[in-house]
């Protein structure tokens, strides 16, 4: 049953190792959001006290009472600690292609933007697939889609639409199997959201640094897994090198998530 999980991540990554080479066309918007953050994640050490935000540590959403568990998987199994790292991984990578696809340049004589956009398209849909997939195998609702008002201000929108009390698939994880769940499936949402991201733009880090440091260090990942997924990647690296670096990641995740407790 962790095979199963396992293979679904690894499907993740031969997707992300498909759609890099079309992903810079898309980032440019995100290459701004990016640099405003930069000076503020230089400190590792501190990420995730000095920058993760109040909406972070003032969450409720994974919070359930002892009579609202479920005893469906407490503590839960590695089968479904991977499928919600899973979810969350494509719900992320999802919210991120659907924000390329609203903010692409549509020049009808432009065939290569035309075909570029075609492709992306199709992975958004086979990501949204394989979102409802996993859901429904996790017996939850799937979350609502992401609707950025700023972009600008696109980074901190999409954490308060994770942390949100509304976030109705967190919060019915939390509920049918635990906290730690919970977390693990936010954990994966923001790695999903930046690893497209993060594979187009070589030199920088990860935009979701301090996110992902504070819930990996909250389920207790070891810090050899998850510090590599924070740090910045190196300049001269190119997109097919980022990417095989982020599948081998979200696979290494995966592998310590299948370890039973």
């Amino acid at each position: 049953m962790v095979q199963t999980g396992m293979t679904r991540v690894r499907r993740i990554g031969a997707f992300l190792a498909i759609v890099w080479g079309v992903a810079a066309s898309f980032a440019t918007i995100d290459v701004l959001m990016v640099g405003s953050f930069d000076a503020l994640s230089d400190n590792l050490e501190g990420l995730d006290s000095l920058a993760v935000s109040s909406a972070v540590h003032n969450s409720t959403v994974c919070q359930v009472s002892a009579g609202q568990q479920s005893q469906r998987g407490s503590p839960a199994s590695p089968q479904v600690r991977t499928t919600a790292w899973a979810l969350g991984v494509q719900v992320g990578s999802y919210t991120r292609l659907a924000l390329w696809l609203a903010e692409a340049p549509r020049d009808p004589g432009d065939a290569p933007t035309g075909d570029r956009l075609a492709f992306v398209r199709q992975m958004a849909d086979r990501s949204d697939s394989e979102i409802t997939r996993l859901a429904t195998q996790l017996h939850v609702v799937r979350p609502d889609d992401f609707r950025v008002t700023n972009a600008a201000n696109g980074i901190r929108e999409f954490v308060t639409f994770v942390e949100d009390d509304a976030h109705r698939t967190a919060r019915a994880i939390a509920g049918s199997y635990s906290r730690e769940t919970c977390e693990l499936y936010k954990l994966g949402v923001y790695w999903g959201n930046s690893q497209l991201l993060r594979a187009s733009l070589p030199g920088e880090r990860n935009i979701y640094a301090a996110e992902i440091a504070y819930y990996a260090k909250r389920i207790g990942l070891p810090e050899a897994t998850w510090r590599p997924m924070i740090a910045r990647t190196p300049t001269g690296a190119t997109g097919a090198q980022l990417a095989a670096e982020a599948e081998m990641m979200t696979n290494r995740v995966a592998s310590d998530l299948g370890t039973p407790r």
